[in-house]
């Protein structure tokens, strides 16, 4: 959890970084394509345990207590409540995108933000801002590849960095889809899961100081990690996280997720994912995800959908559900909490 006290719960390690240790080694004859692949593979394979207790009963209500909002796209909704002080944002944006060779792609944008220590200044304000940075890095462009797409992302966060000098910081979970791919932006410990018929992927990477390769990443940058009363890693003793936007003493570097529609095989272990028409996206931050594992979230989806729920509908039960259960847990208490459902 990023917040700045102390109340988190640390994720396991990950019991398959022998399998993947090399997934980082840079390597001269690296591609981006190859890059995203190994990338997508170590999101698919993070370790995911039961928590103590189911997300909400699966009994769904009649009515929400919140306005699940008017989307025009029908296919996607979103919802934050705020339970600290106002630090998280959500962004549902879509715009054409010209070539400069005259095609046109569609270019759907979904994202949660989940700010620290600032009341939502940085949340609010990456937001509003990376959407048109990352559109306006690919317009006019000759083709849109991996490495083109990856390196107009990664830029845009640079960039906003700089430009940006107020206090504080956000974690960024995203989804770029471009035709009919979709490339997953990730820094911190907010995630996106890839919901099917039968199976859920994790596509963003946690970045949690628990993971050895992050805290490795940390210590190289000469970043101090101490432990508060709780027994939770901290960088500075503040943040519990090892990559942030906006934040100094943390890197902003994006790691990616890759998936695009196909009737392939998976084949997770080499990051090879395909989604299907009707599969959905759900991006969350930590407020929901400390409470609900990744099948828990997906075999709600596929409760709802069958209960013919509108991807806004099933957003606000979500939300609704976690912050139910941070009641029960915390009396009162809880941490900042934002869905964003994308049925694909």
């Amino acid at each position: 959890m990023f917040s700045c006290v102390s109340s988190s719960s640390s994720s396991s390690l990950l019991t398959s970084l022998s399998i993947y240790r090399d997934s980082y080694t840079k390597r001269e004859s690296d591609t981006a394509s190859a890059k995203l692949k190994r990338q997508t593979a170590h999101a698919a394979a993070q370790s995911n345990d039961k928590k103590s207790a189911m997300l909400i009963s699966i009994n769904l209500p009649d009515a929400l207590d919140q306005d699940v909002g008017n989307y025009e796209d029908k296919s996607v909704g979103g919802l934050t409540i705020q339970n600290r002080s106002g630090e998280a944002s959500f962004i549902i944006f879509s715009k054409e995108l010209m070539l400069r060779d005259g095609a046109f792609f569609k270019l759907d944008f979904y994202g949660v933000f989940d700010g620290h220590c600032d009341s939502g200044l940085w949340s609010q304000y990456v937001a509003k801002e990376l959407p048109d940075k990352i559109h306006a890095a690919l317009l006019n462009e000759c083709d849109l590849n991996d490495e083109l797409v990856t390196q107009a992302v990664t830029e845009s966060i640079k960039n906003l960095e700089i430009s940006h000098t107020a206090f504080g910081g956000t974690t960024v979970s995203c989804s770029l889809k471009i035709g009919e791919k979709v490339y997953v932006i990730n820094v911190g410990d907010s995630r996106t899961i890839l919901v099917k018929k039968e199976r859920v992927y994790q596509l963003s990477e946690d970045a949690n100081l628990v993971d050895e390769r992050f805290l490795r990443a940390v210590h190289k940058m000469e970043r101090v990690v101490i432990e508060d009363t709780a027994g939770t890693p901290r960088v500075g003793g503040i943040y519990a996280l090892a990559r942030d936007v906006g934040v100094s003493m943390l890197s902003s570097q994006p790691k990616f997720g890759f998936v695009e529609l196909g009737d392939g095989v998976d084949r997770p272990g080499e990051g090879v994912l395909f989604y299907q028409k009707g599969d959905y996206l759900v991006l969350a931050t930590d407020g929901f995800w400390d409470l609900v594992t990744n099948n828990e979230a997906a075999d709600f989806i596929n409760e709802m959908e069958a209960a013919g729920k509108t991807p806004a509908e099933m957003a606000a039960f979500l939300v609704e559900g976690a912050i139910y259960k941070w009641k029960l847990e915390f009396e009162g208490g809880g941490d900042d909490t934002t869905v964003i459902v994308v049925k694909l």
